[in-house]
């Protein structure tokens, strides 16, 4: 299968890289990025080609990921499916929700896969989180994702950036629709770069989730309160915890002891993310299915995102700065 990457930024060129791994699955044919020194720079590290225009790039290959800025998403992507060419487009799926369902209904009448790069569902620590809260009645969760400004970042919206991330974690774990939503935030320069929001899911469950682009530290990190026990989970460290509820136990002579808080500490398998994201996109395409996270799974994930913004947009000028 010959795949291609349109976009040559650092997450392009992590695409590149991990897909010249995959040598078993597809063979990487070349770039497109609208500065073409750039894809010529890109190109000749892996040995491709820089190609001038986009429908030569897609002319050439059965399937590309998007790695353009999100206000890009749709055009390319529409050009890709006219093309028949196969898509996995990072999140944000495209700036609007509109947009995101006719992306979506093109691809499907054009019998075409579209996937979207939530990658932390692919993440190892998520995947044994699904296996730990199979067994756990939820009550709540709480969930960090810090960065510090940069250059790169200072024309982003935190929520779209960020938080989505944790929206789509949210919604691929607990697997509920959610009830209500709340969000209050700060601006600066009339973008949200520091966000909270409490989104209450089907079964009570409450969420909040905390995303900002002006902290000093980068924090990735998550707490999910069960009827049995207290979960840390660490997505940077790859580290989870869980602080069990001291109960009485009864020994063999019948004599009773009080047993204290029993922590266990999981010991989370090797394994790339963008590998296994790649991985997955290139198997649904092989084997004609859908892949783990669909155009419809953005989509839903979008529209918890478009909504908080709005709030926080919409909210109190106190809240702003």
């Amino acid at each position: 299968m010959k795949v291609g990457v349109i976009g040559t930024g650092k997450m392009g060129e992590n695409h590149l890289r991990m897909y010249s791994t995959l040598i078993n699955s597809c063979q990487p044919i070349g770039v497109y990025d609208i500065d073409y020194n750039k894809a010529l720079e890109i190109a000749a590290k892996y040995n491709l080609k820089a190609y001038r225009k986009l429908s030569d790039l897609l002319n050439n290959v059965n399937a590309v990921s998007i790695t353009t800025p999100t206000q890009t998403h749709f055009d390319i992507g529409v050009e890709c499916i006219k093309h028949n060419v196969h898509v996995l487009v990072e999140k944000p799926i495209t700036t609007s929700l509109e947009q995101a369902n006719e992306l979506i209904q093109l691809a499907h009448d054009s019998g075409v896969i579209l996937q979207v790069g939530h990658i932390e569902v692919f993440n190892p620590v998520v995947k044994e989180l699904e296996k730990i809260l199979s067994n756990e009645k939820i009550v709540a969760v709480d969930v960090h994702r810090l960065s510090q400004l940069d250059n790169r970042t200072t024309s982003w919206d935190v929520v779209y950036d960020l938080m989505i991330h944790d929206i789509y974690i949210l919604q691929h774990l607990l697997n509920k629709d959610i009830q209500q939503i709340f969000a209050l935030g700060q601006t600066y320069n009339n973008v949200i770069k520091h966000a909270i929001g409490l989104l209450e899911f089907e079964g009570g469950i409450i969420t909040q989730l905390t995303s900002s682009h002006v902290t000093e530290d980068r924090v990735r990190s998550m707490r999910i309160i069960t009827t049995k026990a207290f979960i840390k989970v660490d997505f940077l460290e790859k580290k989870i915890e869980i602080s069990r509820s001291p109960k009485f136990c009864s020994d063999q002579l019948n004599s009773y002891y009080n047993q204290q808080s029993l922590v266990e500490i999981i010991s989370i398998p090797n394994g790339n993310a963008l590998r296994l994201e790649l991985q997955e996109f290139i198997d649904s395409i092989s084997t004609n299915r859908e892949p783990k996270v669909t155009g419809e799974d953005g989509l839903k994930a979008l529209k918890v995102a478009d909504k908080i913004s709005r709030l926080i947009l919409n909210s109190d000028p106190k809240f702003k700065k």
